[in-house]
């Protein structure tokens, strides 16, 4: 089906919101898969972790039925959408189930948007069938100009929409699924990878750090909760080489809520890291995390693909409640 002619505002804005919310827009202050918080207050001796050269598999070095990678490549190319198309198609869909009155925000009366849009798919499935992309940019800001809307408004409002239905999808998903539980919980994957969670510490974290000394990476106070997460990897000796755990044991989440409002992760004297495993071998490291006062009480989770080495989506969450209010 032919793309509206918002194209031209979807790509942008769907390229944000989808890469937003795909990254889990992470705060300032709060551990990623490829930083951590110094606990000394100076920025530049933020940990990087493995993540930022971690290893990763092409479709050619995928073994395919007649020996041939070029095949597997070629043939999954085929498969995928754009990203312009997929992002788009994205948008329209948030856009026709989305409430309208985020409009509203950006001075765009929601009728309006909804009009203009309805027009813009009417002109898209119409005469507008095999216009060119310039002509579909041209078209689509002839119709905004008709409502009276301003078309980098039109497209933030969209790119909001887009990052709030995401949001919700992530909170519906983690809500169903089955879980293991945060302190004790263990998963093996099918190629025999074993991961197990414990709880170590918890305790108040009793002095005031400002990360980078101006808030901008998140204070924890001396009320708040130094909670202390062990993982112990095991790999086995069927595995072929050595195993990576950079995706081990995965980022803490809270379940309801902001993460930035409710966690940071620090490399503190309680956090260490691990490397590569051999098969047959056992290691284990420490994420240490300091939960926010008010968050306490409340449920968090960790969705692990820890031991997923062909990056199919196979992945694991585990979830407990911290602390007590």
């Amino acid at each position: 089906m032919k793309t509206p002619t918002f194209r031209w505002l979807l790509v942008a804005t769907a390229a944000t919101a989808l890469l937003g919310c795909s990254r889990g827009e992470i705060p300032q202050g709060v551990a990623s898969d490829d930083t951590v918080a110094p606990i000394d207050g100076d920025s530049s001796a933020i940990r990087e972790e493995t993540a930022a050269g971690a290893e990763t598999r092409s479709p050619a070095e995928t073994a395919a039925p007649d020996g041939n990678p070029d095949a597997v490549e070629s043939a999954t190319v085929e498969q995928l959408p754009s990203s312009e198309d997929y992002g788009a198609a994205i948008a329209e869909e948030m856009l026709a189930n989305a409430d309208l009155s985020i409009f509203e925000k950006y001075g765009i009366n929601p009728e309006d948007a909804r009009k203009a849009w309805d027009e813009s798919m009417t002109w898209a499935a119409g005469p507008g069938a095999d216009a060119t992309d310039e002509e579909e940019a041209r078209q689509g800001e002839a119709i905004l100009a008709k409502y009276g809307i301003d078309a980098e408004n039109f497209g933030k409002a969209i790119a909001e929409m887009m990052s709030a239905g995401l949001e919700e999808a992530d909170q519906a998903d983690v809500h169903a699924a089955e879980a293991q539980p945060l302190d004790g919980g263990e998963h093996t994957w099918p190629n025999g990878v074993h991961l197990a969670l414990r709880v170590v510490k918890q305790e108040p974290w009793g002095t005031t750090d400002d990360y980078c000394g101006n808030g901008s990476c998140g204070i924890s106070n001396p009320d708040d909760l130094r909670w202390v997460l062990r993982y112990d990897v095991t790999v086995p000796d069927s595995f072929a080489g050595e195993f990576d755990p950079y995706g081990c044991p995965g980022q803490l989440h809270i379940v309801d809520g902001n993460d930035d409002d409710a966690l940071i992760g620090v490399a503190g004297a309680d956090a260490t890291s691990i490397d590569g495993i051999l098969p047959g071998a056992t290691k284990y490291g420490q994420d240490e995390y300091s939960i926010e006062r008010t968050a306490l009480g409340s449920e968090f989770y960790i969705e692990s693909s820890c031991g997923d080495t062909e990056f199919g989506g196979d992945t694991v969450y585990f979830r407990g409640v911290i602390g007590s209010k």
